[in-house]
């Protein structure tokens, strides 16, 4: 057996890797579970929030506004389904719609590198076409907001699953989501 060098264990590196990035409450060696944020089709789910991914993502979010415009309408969609208050849902709204307005923006002067370009989400680059930034905004967000809720009430974001599987109990889409809404941490996004 093959003894490992004077270096801390993994699982402690990782940890003081969290602590340093501010995530707590998060189990030893779960940092690189990455099957919690993939769907059965291997796509990533919205921004993959999860667990220790959270500090790193936002703490990399200035340059990555794109991804931060659509976590923020997608979980806005989240909040209000939940029953959040709406002081809540309109400030993870106003969120998405002043930093979509700067990415609008720095793609209209070509500010914006091609790195940030290949990070964005699809469903923003794909409706970045139209004449002002807010025709812009409110496509992004009814994209998000309907991927988000095809989630919730169809099982899948697509909105294909057959009927006879969505979930119509209001007490049920309002537990899911909650959890999607706890899940991605939307309560740190900033």
């Amino acid at each position: 057996m093959r003894k490992r060098s004077s270096e801390a264990p993994r699982w402690e590196s990782a940890r003081k890797r969290r602590l340093q990035d501010g995530v707590t409450g998060s189990r030893a060696g779960d940092e690189n579970r990455k099957a919690d944020c993939v769907d059965v089709d291997g796509d990533v789910r919205g921004l993959c929030l999860h667990r220790d991914h959270i500090a790193r993502s936002w703490r990399a979010s200035k340059r990555d506004t794109a991804v931060l415009v659509w976590s923020a309408f997608e979980c806005s969609q989240y909040a209000m389904m939940a029953g959040k208050t709406a002081q809540e849902t309109e400030r993870l709204f106003g969120l998405g719609y002043e930093n979509g307005k700067r990415f609008v923006e720095a793609v209209r002067t070509k500010k914006i590198s091609a790195e940030e370009w290949k990070r964005a989400p699809m469903g923003v680059t794909r409706l970045m076409g139209g004449i002002t930034a807010d025709f812009i905004l409110g496509q992004i967000s009814e994209a998000a907001a309907g991927e988000a809720y095809n989630l919730v009430v169809r099982g899948d974001k697509l909105g294909v699953a057959p009927r006879k599987t969505w979930r119509m109990e209001p007490e049920l889409q309002k537990t899911l989501a909650d959890t999607e809404y706890r899940t991605r941490n939307c309560a740190l996004l900033k």
